[in-house]
């Protein structure tokens, strides 16, 4: 298996996983959880592997995207 091909499985592994514990810390679904992460400025920042956000644990991003959330909400 290339190296990218490996790179985009850990990726989609992870989304999953943050996308879970996202759901879980709002009580709501998991498709939700999965339409917010998508729209967040924190999925733009995780994806781009310049920033470094992607070697952060996924604990560490779900709270990184609930903040954002929190000051989007005033």
């Amino acid at each position: 298996m290339d190296e990218k091909k490996l790179n985009d499985i850990v990726l989609w592994s992870r989304i999953g996983c943050i996308t879970v514990k996202l759901a879980k810390r709002l009580n709501i679904s998991k498709e939700r959880a999965l339409g917010l992460l998508y729209n967040s400025k924190t999925m733009e920042r995780f994806r781009n592997h310049n920033l470094d956000l992607y070697l952060m644990s996924d604990t560490y991003i779900v709270n990184d995207c609930l903040t954002e959330l929190r000051e989007i909400q005033g």
